[in-house]
């Protein structure tokens, strides 16, 4: 009946409270949607953070982004507010900072909610390791931890795409529906002549060229 409920690893049912949708488990809290409202459960099903926001993240490095009324903030695992609602939208905490837009702008803020870089994109993406997705125009680029510009916004920006999320260091882009490869050092690293093309794991890629496959 288009609803979920979670089982333990016996199998059985834990028929605490069916959800419209329930998320996988990080830092051992897993968010969940019940008719238009976020909240999060506990491994046991119980609701450890009541179901009240608009919209709700997993949660990272001990923070989730969590919205009410359109506006953005973030809540600890004890569902305490940390960082007021007051961003346009809000991303994953990957080390010690977050992306966050605000009136057409983005930056970073640490966990005090403090600016600490601000860019002139339209959008912001987590760090991976010391390199963050920016959007212009919707188009794609990196920059570094201070803010410059690795490789300047140059790939189309495609919503539910792997964009610029990086295996193995690399990350696919594609062009003129060929696909390459960038390095995690903003470097073309494979250059777009792929038809189809998969993450890099343990060192190789599965592509396809001229109807036929293989691994680079």
């Amino acid at each position: 009946n288009d609803h979920y409920v979670h089982i333990d690893l016996l199998g059985r049912l834990l028929l605490k409270q069916l959800y419209k949708f329930i998320g996988y488990f990080e830092e051992d809290l897993s968010r969940v949607r019940l008719i238009k409202r976020w909240g999060y459960i506990n491994g046991k099903g119980d609701e450890v953070i009541e179901v009240r926001y608009d919209d709700a993240f997993d949660f990272s490095n001990g923070l989730a982004a969590v919205s009410l009324n359109n506006q953005y903030g973030f809540i600890n695992k004890e569902g305490k507010v940390v960082i007021s609602p007051r961003f346009n939208w809000a991303g994953d905490f990957k080390g010690e900072l977050a992306p966050v837009q605000w009136f057409g702008k983005s930056g970073f803020v640490d966990k005090n909610g403090l600016f600490i870089l601000n860019t002139p994109f339209e959008k912001c993406f987590p760090f991976q390791k010391n390199v963050a997705v920016v959007l212009h125009e919707n188009l794609w680029g990196l920059i570094d931890l201070n803010g410059n510009l690795l490789l300047p916004p140059q790939f189309p920006y495609f919503s539910g795409s792997t964009n610029g999320e990086f295996f193995d260091d690399m990350a696919i882009f594609k062009v003129d529906n060929k696909f390459g490869f960038v390095s995690i050092k903003g470097e073309i690293a494979v250059l777009p002549r792929y038809e189809s093309a998969g993450d890099f794991s343990e060192g190789l890629a599965p592509v396809q060229l001229h109807g036929k496959y293989g691994y680079i």
